[in-house]
């Protein structure tokens, strides 16, 4: 399917990139951040915004129901985000002056109703700015009438079928691609608003639109993908969340977002707000690509990335490269996100000081216990946790001091309907691919297949991992991932020697589940990345733990000991 009225014609080769800013990681990112960006950077063509999550698609879809279940439709606006409208107020008039376009994904399980409210706003401000909305990620009913004919749903962690779930559901929300979003920015759109598109796909269709790609242009599509992967999370690209983080020094604490020049061969050049503080580099810039990620394949309803050989250079003063992606055609499937009413949670503390910090938890443990009595059986989890250490000889109270925490528990493409509606009241349809590719549900994982001798780098000192490594972890439902890199090309065989699957189990140690972890290499960015599969103990809305995002895996791994070279070492540690 080709883009009505592309901006840009033929693959837009004779055009110059187009500036994405990416301005929203989560539902409460900075207030001023589109303001901001629309004031002090007018070479930005479109900004976008990520504010969706698997906390707020539970909680904004399992609302609607209960309002559509109660007939109280005129009430389902809550259904929306409505942190957007406060960020998008102050930053209109700028957005007019300097001819800004938005896409943003906040209107969860009420685009619709968002998509009124910012024309109210427009109004207010008294500006000729148009509204389009992309909908059609809505998918409970086709999710029920699947049930019936006997769909499986196999959830991702672990394959197991929603039969096994032990939950009836009530809603279900789809992962949409950035085709609808271009069909808006054609159809004149100045802000676009849609429900749950995928991360990447707000950059995915900006890029579409300007750029006049078709579907069959997966290489160029791929690229755009994961530049919008890596700009998707706001600053987390530009150090906000980065292992080398005393690089900032004390500029740390304004930090800007970063701006993606996407060209018409998919490839970007990755900056940063002017005056701001932060840091671009090729170490950022890898540390977000490795977040969240599920293996080689990053799969998308536009496209499938393939970004083992991805390629990061700096070619300026906070400007980074991006290349190598390879594209392959989408899966026929996209990601449907299944909600369902599963109890009750709470947790309650203690804290503990001074001597004997495990015997005072035993007795906590118990005296709980023969409280709660046979009511302890209608739990449906119950976990004991202390959290923290006494040093010897504590010099103040607080150090004295640990937490001991009780925490208690009481689909196919074809059947997405996805419409764009453009600001003339104008509804177009979105077909699905055409051109798909069936990928094995499992990703490729494998060890390293060429060992190096280790004894070949030298004499060592046993000392922190993250002393000469760098990395980052994050979720995918209850998936941990973790990617570990390397500074110096010549520290990489050796990293990829020692890390191999048993020995992240041993690096894990108490944490390590049992459960499968998948491990793969990039080694264009001297990274190595392994999949914890079902590592968070059934994801954000239902974990146990206290790193419920699997955001600290990474700074736990690399807090453990290992034997490193010291020629490694004399480098100076990050």
């Amino acid at each position: 399917m080709a883009i009505t009225n592309g901006t840009n014609g033929t693959n837009g080769a004779h055009k110059r990139p187009i500036n994405i800013a990416g301005c929203s990681g989560g539902v409460y990112d900075r207030k001023r951040a589109i303001h901001d960006m629309a004031r002090n950077e007018p070479q930005v063509d479109v900004i976008t915004g990520d504010w969706m999550s698997e906390c707020n698609m539970t909680l904004r879809g399992s609302d609607k129901r209960d309002k559509i279940n109660k007939k109280q439709l005129s009430a389902v606006g809550s259904a929306y985000e409505p942190y957007f409208l406060e960020e998008l107020d102050h930053a209109i008039p700028w957005l007019a002056k300097n001819n800004i376009k938005v896409c943003v994904n906040a209107g969860a399980s009420d685009v619709e109703g968002l998509a009124e409210a910012v024309k109210k706003l427009i109004i207010k401000h008294g500006v000729d700015l148009k509204v389009g909305y992309v909908d059609g990620d809505d998918v409970t009913d086709a999710m029920f009438e699947l049930l019936k004919k006997g769909e499986k749903f196999p959830n991702l962690p672990a394959g197991k079928n929603i039969q096994d779930w032990g939950f009836d559901p009530i809603c279900a929300q789809c992962y949409l691609g950035g085709t609808g979003i271009a069909e808006c920015f054609a159809g004149s759109a100045d802000i676009v608003v849609c429900g749950r598109v995928a991360d990447a796909s707000v950059t995915v269709g900006a890029a579409i639109w300007w750029h006049g790609w078709k579907r069959e242009n997966v290489q160029e599509l791929a690229g755009a993908l994961m530049v919008g992967h890596i700009i998707e999370c706001s600053t987390y690209a530009t150090g906000g969340y980065y292992s080398g983080f005393k690089d900032l020094g004390i500029n740390d604490t304004d930090m800007g977002y970063p701006i993606a020049a996407i060209d018409h061969l998919g490839e970007a050049v990755i900056t940063m707000e002017k005056r701001k503080h932060g840091l671009v580099n090729t170490a950022t810039i890898a540390s977000q690509l490795l977040y969240e990620i599920q293996g080689p394949y990053y799969y998308n309803s536009d496209v499938t990335a393939q970004i083992e050989n991805v390629k990061l250079e700096q070619v300026g003063e906070n400007a980074v490269k991006v290349s190598g992606v390879q594209g392959l055609p989408p899966p026929p499937t996209t990601k449907v996100g299944i909600t369902a009413k599963g109890g009750y949670q709470a947790e309650f503390h203690f804290f503990l000081t001074g001597l004997d910090i495990e015997e005072k938890a035993k007795m906590i443990e118990r005296q709980t216990l023969a409280s709660l009595g046979d009511h302890v059986k209608k739990f449906s989890y119950l976990k004991f946790q202390i959290a923290g250490t006494v040093p010897e000889d504590p010099q103040s109270q607080d150090e004295a001091t640990v937490d001991m925490r009780i925490f208690a528990h009481l689909m196919p493409q074809s059947f997405v309907k996805e419409t764009a509606h453009l600001p003339d009241g104008t509804v177009v349809d979105i077909p699905t691919p055409t051109l798909t590719q069936e990928f094995p549900f499992d990703q490729p994982t494998y060890n390293t297949h060429n060992l190096v001798d280790l004894s070949s780098f030298g004499p060592t000192t046993r000392a922190p991992l993250g002393y000469v490594v760098m990395g980052r972890s994050g979720d995918k439902s209850s998936n941990a991932n973790l990617g570990l890199f390397f500074r110096h090309d010549d520290e990489y065989n050796w990293l990829r020697t020692l890390l191999g699957v048993e020995k992240l189990r041993e690096l894990l140690g108490k944490d390590d589940k049992g459960k499968a972890i998948d491990r793969c290499e990039m080694p264009n960015i001297r990274a190595v990345h392994f999949l914890l599969r079902d590592h968070l103990d059934r994801g954000f809305n239902a974990a146990s733990g206290y790193d419920s995002l699997g955001k600290n895996l990474c700074e736990y791994i690399r807090a453990k000991k290992v034997d490193i070279p010291n020629k490694f070492l004399e480098r100076g540690r990050i």
